[in-house]
Formats: C-alpha cells, sequence, structure tokens
C-alpha cells in the first residue's frame, strides 16, 4: 500500500458518522498500522456510532480494491 499515493481531505465526524465501518488495511505496512493506532486513540473516532456499536471492520486492502480477483475454473 506504500507504493500508491493517498490523499486525503479533512473530514468531519457527521460525514462518517455511519452505521458500519470498513478500514482498509494492510497488515505489511507498518505505517498503515500505525496510523490506524493514532486514530482509535483519537477521542472523536470513540464517538462514532459505529465504534460504540462494535461495527467497524478491518478488511485487506488489495482484497477490497479487487487485487486479487481473478475468474476461477467452475
Amino acid at each position: 500500500m506504500t507504493s500508491i499515493p493517498m490523499m486525503y481531505r479533512p473530514t468531519s465526524k457527521e460525514s462518517i458518522d455511519a452505521d458500519v465501518l470498513f478500514i482498509p488495511t494492510d497488515s505489511q505496512d507498518k505505517d498503515s498500522n500505525r496510523k490506524l493506532n493514532q486514530l482509535r486513540q483519537n477521542p472523536l473516532w470513540q464517538r462514532l456510532e459505529a465504534v460504540k456499536q462494535g461495527k467497524v471492520y478491518l478488511v485487506d486492502y488489495s482484497t477490497w480494491r479487487g487485487a486479487n480477483c481473478s475468474p476461477q475454473k467452475e
């Protein structure tokens, strides 16, 4: 994931306060893991409804974006 530049714009709590959150992660990217840990410690993160309800799901970045998808022979 580090080879792909990511640009994020600041967002407000209201725009991300969803019922469910899917967070793409890359277990091999230490910077990604560090940022995820910082996010978890943010007081704003703790106030999100999905976080309070335990409905935050970490998903593999490569799988989520479809990089590992290939037709399977039946």
